[in-house]
């Protein structure tokens, strides 16, 4: 309950006006769609099915027509939505899935650029870090989820390591959904899957952000280390047709990401070899073909570490278990 007094409100939404108004009782908004408005401005944010079709620009959430996100980037996000905690923790993300099980697809997305001012920018500067950052995206118990031919990449504080699992692109108890075709720069965490299933993760590059060369950022940044491109503790995905070339190249920990107790994790790092011209669909579209490293078949994941060693292990804390690893793909 908020004090007597005289309020005004503002309300925002990715390619639609902003609209301004004092407060007086029950109040309602009514923000037009003005594709010229400022593109993708705000987050997008979705905690629900019907939710969606407010941050699509096309689709009606069907497996032929699936709802397509606001994608056109102009600028930077609204600093409203760069607010960190005093832990330099960021307060919001780029695209928040939440329960919604229509078919929903990313492509082409903007960075979610946003930096920080006042008092954000003030604790960021005091713990060593850039005034600026990229929000990401979570999807929690969510299905047909899909992010295609985006860039992706974003720092998390290393202050926040064991705190709850980040990553720019975070799947939780999310099922049936893709990565594909994407490139992340990381900084030091590119992508998490927790729970779920049935996930596809395919022709992604994750290379390391040309912005951790800076020795002082480097310190200040990397919750695993290094920066990771993947960290898997779910089962039944499949991963491939993947260049890993981050410092850490990918990980699926035996252990419990809550309790630390022991447990197994067993996901398809390879399909059956088959020529690159070959296409395959991840929920009716989009058509998944090509080899990562322009070769003749794809198969399995390219790792720039490689060692010969099957199963892969990216190092000796770092084993794989279940379905192994296979070399690069040929």
């Amino acid at each position: 309950m908020l004090p007597s007094g005289q309020y005004a409100a503002l309300a925002l939404l990715s390619d639609h006006r902003a609209v301004a108004q004092i407060l007086t009782g029950e109040n309602t908004f009514s923000l037009p769609l003005d594709m010229s408005a400022g593109g993708v401005y705000t987050p997008l944010f979705a905690m629900n099915n019907a939710q969606l079709q407010n941050i699509s620009y096309a689709g009606n959430g069907t497996l032929s027509n699936p709802y397509m996100l606001f994608n056109n980037e102009y600028g930077y996000i609204d600093p409203l939505f760069g607010e960190i905690n005093d832990y330099a923790f960021p307060q919001f993300e780029g695209v928040m899935l939440i329960n919604t099980s229509a078919y929903v697809m990313a492509k082409d997305m903007p960075t979610f650029p946003v930096i920080y001012q006042g008092s954000f920018l003030d604790t960021a500067l005091v713990e060593g870090l850039v005034p600026f950052n990229y929000l990401g995206y979570w999807a929690y118990n969510v299905s047909h989820f899909m992010l295609t031919d985006s860039r992706v990449t974003g720092w998390f504080f290393t202050d926040d390591a064991g705190e709850p699992p980040l990553a720019n692109v975070i799947l939780w108890n999310t099922t049936d959904s893709l990565i594909a075709s994407d490139q992340f720069l990381s900084m030091d965490s590119s992508v998490l899957i927790f729970g779920g299933m049935n996930n596809t993760v395919w022709g992604n590059y994750f290379m390391d952000s040309p912005a951790i060369a800076s020795a002082s950022l480097e310190s200040a940044w990397n919750l695993w280390g290094a920066p990771l491109g993947l960290a898997v503790y779910s089962s039944n995905n499949t991963i491939y047709n993947n260049f890993f070339a981050t410092a850490l190249t990918a990980i699926s920990p035996s252990t419990s990401i809550y309790t630390g107790n022991a447990s197994v994790y067993i996901n398809e790092w390879n399909i059956s070899l088959e020529p690159a011209s070959q296409v395959n669909y991840f929920d009716g579209q989009p058509p998944l073909s090509g080899s990562i490293i322009g070769g003749k078949y794809q198969g399995g994941n390219f790792w720039y570490n490689f060692n010969g060693t099957v199963p892969y292990n990216d190092s000796a804390d770092r084993v794989w278990r279940g379905t192994t690893c296979p070399p690069l793909t040929s």
